[in-house]
């Protein structure tokens, strides 16, 4: 039997015992302080039982190593939670479990990763690249970098969050420095569009950027105003 207790020492789920067969859909059913979501999270370890145990086969969840763990279980939380890191990060973190390429260091950046690796193995911590490849790109349907965003695609299509995902890029600024070709292909893209445009019949609908050029459709403030800062200047 499994007893989970919250931060103020009361008993959340009490001596609760249940078994879960291979193929089946469970749902867990409770208001909300009623212990289902603690139940759902011990079932993802990440809820630490104060008694019992959660197993699978012979198996303590809480003893099998992440290498199992996280490969074969997922938790999606309702609260909405992001990385310190980029949206694709965000996006591929479950898919990253060991560094798959080697890094090739030459001069300072060289003496940097052999001091990295010194001191990690000094202090008893892995000495992993963290600049290396960890993308496992089969586990999402893919054979490389080229073809991923169609597999996530795929994956963003069927929890309705492609149009999101494209409303919040149009919103940002890219990283030139480490998308090289994007600024290109997105000036080959305007040119693309006002040519569709055209030959839609389409061209009075949109006004495209001209530098030297009022644009009739935007405000006075608009026109002074547009684009973003680039820099302090």
């Amino acid at each position: 039997s499994l007893s989970i207790a919250d931060d103020g020492g009361g008993m959340v789920l009490d001596r609760v015992s249940l078994q879960v067969k291979p193929g089946e859909t469970v749902a867990l059913v409770s208001t909300a302080t009623g212990g289902a979501e603690a139940l759902a999270e011990a079932f993802a370890r990440l809820n630490r039982p104060d008694s019992g145990r959660v197993a699978s086969g012979a198996d303590d969840l809480l003893e099998l190593p992440e290498a199992v763990t996280g490969r074969r279980m997922s938790y999606a939380s309702s609260d909405v939670f992001l990385f310190q890191a980029s949206l694709r990060d965000n996006l591929l973190y479950g898919l990253k479990h060991a560094p798959l390429t080697s890094v090739t260091y030459d001069g300072a950046a060289a003496n940097q990763h052999r001091w990295n690796i010194h001191e990690a193995r000094r202090s008893g911590n892995p000495d992993l690249d963290i600049h290396s490849d960890w993308i496992n790109y089969a586990s999402a349907g893919a054979t490389g970098p080229h073809d991923l965003f169609e597999a996530v695609r795929r994956a963003l299509d069927a929890v309705v969050l492609s149009r999101d995902i494209l409303d919040l890029g149009l919103r940002s600024s890219a990283d030139l420095t480490r998308h090289t070709e994007l600024a290109r292909r997105i000036v080959e893209l305007r040119a693309a569009l006002r040519t569709r445009l055209e030959h839609e019949g389409l061209s009075e609908l949109v006004v495209p950027f001209e530098p030297g050029a009022y644009n009739k459709e935007a405000t006075i403030g608009q026109n002074l105003l547009f684009g973003a800062a680039a820099g302090p200047e």
